[in-house]
């Protein structure tokens, strides 16, 4: 078999054509790198925003319930609250709607792939502590002003619970059907051994289980299902009757 021969000017056309090549391939390389690159650095700069705007929005909260805190003192001073609590009732219900955006990004940034262990259990933390704050704040303002608001305190956790979710999905039900008739607050246990205000409300309320929830002063150290929460809401609230009604 007899060996092809080339010309000089073939073969360095050849070799032109192969340093093309290689030069094409290398560049779809770069490319390639550049894009995963700049499209992973695109994702990274979301999530700092994410974490940014996270913590701006519980910095905002903590200024709405300081502000709640002046209102609250000032009815104090006044021997007739009953002129005054229209404006308390509706600041409050302002904060709760803040305070339910809040839980939009959490729940955010809990699917995210690169917010750090720390940096989550900061903005976990951040609104625990909402919650626990609004929550009091609430149960003051029921006392104040007497309003018939059905008031749930849910302890929940955020590592594996199948009951949580089904919980969950109970007191969901009822915050749609209820609306501003019925606030519930989410404590994550899961934060009990950064969180001592954990502990201390396990204990005042006997909590021994998870899920457990608490209405009004009434602990259910289980889950309380759609027809036996509906119950209780009628006994305790006669201004969720009608809501309740299917």
């Amino acid at each position: 078999m007899k060996k092809e021969k080339i010309t000089e000017k073939e073969y360095e056309s050849r070799t032109e054509e192969r340093k093309t090549s290689w030069s094409k391939y290398i560049f779809s390389i770069g490319l390639t790198a550049l894009i995963l690159l700049a499209t992973i650095t695109t994702y990274l700069v979301a999530d700092n925003e994410r974490v940014k705007e996270l913590n701006l929005q519980s910095e905002e909260i903590k200024t709405d319930y300081e502000s709640l805190q002046v209102q609250q003192l000032y009815l104090t001073t006044i021997p007739n609250t009953n002129e005054s609590c229209p404006a308390l009732k509706i600041a409050l219900q302002d904060s709760i709607k803040k305070l339910a955006s809040s839980l939009d990004n959490v729940k955010s940034a809990r699917d995210s792939t690169t917010i750090n262990k720390k940096e989550m259990n900061m903005i976990e933390r951040k609104y625990l502590n909402d919650n626990i704050r609004y929550w009091l704040f609430a149960k003051k303002t029921k006392e104040l002003c007497g309003t018939s608001t059905a008031i749930i305190v849910f302890f929940t956790t955020t590592n594996d619970c199948e009951d949580c979710e089904k919980q969950g999905t109970v007191l969901t039900y009822y915050k749609k059907k209820l609306q501003d008739s019925l606030l519930i607050f989410p404590l994550n246990t899961a934060l009990e051994e950064d969180e001592a205000i954990i502990k201390i409300l396990k204990t005042q309320y006997k909590i021994k289980n998870i899920p457990a929830v608490i209405i009004e002063n009434d602990e259910y150290n289980r889950i309380v299902e759609r027809e036996e929460l509906q119950q209780i809401l009628k006994n305790k609230y006669y201004d969720a009757t009608l809501l309740l009604e299917e």
